[in-house]
C-alpha cells in the first residue's frame, strides 16, 4: 500500500489538524491532503485508532467523527492559493507562526489558534 504520512498531526478536543510543511506552497502536498481525506479516509481512521490506542489518547468523540482539518504550512509571504476548507500556517521565524483558519469551519478550537 502506498503510504501517505503527513508532517504533523495535532489534536485538540474533537478537532484534528493534518499538516504538510514546505518552505513554499506545494500543489503535491495539497493533493496528498485531499487524498488522505478522500479516497484514503478509511486508512486514516484506522491509523488514528491504532495510534490513539498505542499512545492511550482519549478523544471526546469517536475517531471517525473527528473534525479533520487539512493544513499547509510555509514561509510567511509565500504565494499560495487560498482554499476555504484548508488552514494555513505562515512561519515568520522560530516561535513566530500565524495561523489562518479555514473560512468554511467555525469551531472554538480553531479560534484559539488564530
Amino acid at each position: 500500500m502506498n503510504k501517505l504520512v503527513p508532517d504533523l498531526v495535532a489534536l485538540k478536543d474533537a478537532t484534528l489538524l493534518i499538516v504538510e510543511m514546505k518552505p513554499s506552497y506545494s500543489k503535491s502536498d495539497e493533493e496528498k491532503l485531499l487524498e488522505i481525506l478522500g479516497d484514503r479516509r478509511t486508512d486514516l481512521i484506522r491509523a488514528l485508532r491504532e495510534l490513539f490506542a498505542l499512545l492511550k489518547i482519549n478523544t471526546s468523540v469517536e475517531v471517525s467523527e473527528l473534525l479533520v482539518v487539512p493544513c499547509q504550512g510555509m514561509t510567511s509571504g509565500a504565494t499560495r492559493p487560498t482554499r476555504i476548507d484548508f488552514g494555513y500556517f505562515d512561519v515568520r521565524g522560530i516561535g513566530d507562526v500565524a495561523f489562518t483558519k479555514p473560512s468554511s469551519i467555525n469551531t472554538p478550537e480553531l479560534e484559539s489558534l488564530s
